[in-house]
């Protein structure tokens, strides 16, 4: 069986891709990384029960890092995927059993099983990629406000953005799987591109506070030693010159959503091809479609 790209020849290939594709009807599963599965909206809305979201961004975790005698986790941490904990999902295919989110997604309690983990590295300092800690991130949201994640977003994201037909399915325990469990509508999913496009507003109504979609799709860490930053709050992203900053979702098997805000352009793609067919080449899609837009 074929096994899933390791992230660096992911971040390579995005480094060259932009593109679009129309809706086709079809019902996209957004399941597995690097898709954001739990939508980054969601944590915008939380000055409602904190004081400030960059308050939350920049101070320690305490309640999850205190299972470690080793320093601390910031929110930010999580959101750039620089937790430091020893995890491989992407040498190793999915259908593996030392794949780590493999691992996870047969446990009992996901969240306990990432918290399990051995710390690697100090927390901040180097990017892997770590489908648990959007697991932690659905915890988070959970104790902050509440309510579970798709609740949350049903209420305050999805109502709004006019998305009522969504599926999310949970975990063991009950928390909604926000590593990858989200199905949407190819239009559905493109209108979350377009509200972080739009610095989040949507028909002139401020659904995100100003200034969080910016900062959330602004390159914040390297995915590949002495890289450039390329890496947001679980967005990747597409530094240009002279240009606003490409950004991306970028999913298992062949799923994408895609954002080019100097061309006012916003691509959804469909696809599950996993383990015995490759997934689409992203590259080969912006060579020829984005190449039609500029004409």
């Amino acid at each position: 069986m074929a096994e899933r790209p390791i992230l660096e020849q992911l971040a390579a290939e995005w480094a060259e891709q932009v593109a679009q594709l129309t809706d086709n009807g079809a019902r996209a599963r957004l399941d597995r990384p690097p898709f954001p599965a739990t939508p980054l909206a969601l944590f915008a809305q939380l000055e409602d029960v904190l004081e400030s979201w960059k308050q939350l961004r920049r101070e320690p975790l305490e309640e999850l890092a205190e299972r470690y005698a080793n320093g601390a986790w910031t929110l930010k941490d999580l959101l750039t995927m620089t937790s430091g904990i020893r995890w491989d999902e992407s040498t190793v295919s999915y259908t593996d059993p030392a794949n780590s989110c493999a691992s996870m997604e047969a446990s009992a309690d996901w969240v306990q099983f990432v918290l399990s983990q051995p710390i690697a590295a100090e927390p901040g300092t180097v990017f892997v990629y770590n489908s648990g800690v959007t697991e932690l991130l659905a915890q988070i949201l959970k104790k902050a406000t509440g309510k579970h994640a798709d609740e949350y977003a049903r209420e305050y994201l999805f109502g709004p953005l006019g998305i009522k037909s969504f599926y999310w399915k949970h975990t063991p325990t009950g928390h909604p799987d926000t590593e990858g469990g989200l199905y949407l509508a190819p239009r559905d999913l493109a209108k979350l591109g377009y509200l972080f496009e739009h610095d989040g507003l949507w028909n002139g109504k401020r659904i995100l506070h100003a200034g969080w979609a910016t900062e959330s799709t602004t390159p914040h860490v390297p995915v590949a030693k002495d890289g450039p930053p390329i890496y947001g709050y679980q967005w990747w992203t597409l530094p240009e010159p002279g240009r606003p900053v490409h950004f991306a979702a970028w999913g298992y098997g062949g799923q994408y959503l895609m954002v080019v805000p100097s061309l006012d352009l916003i691509a959804v793609f469909t696809g599950w091809n996993i383990y015995d067919k490759p997934e689409m080449k992203p590259g080969l899609a912006l060579q020829r479609i984005l190449g039609a837009v500029k004409k």
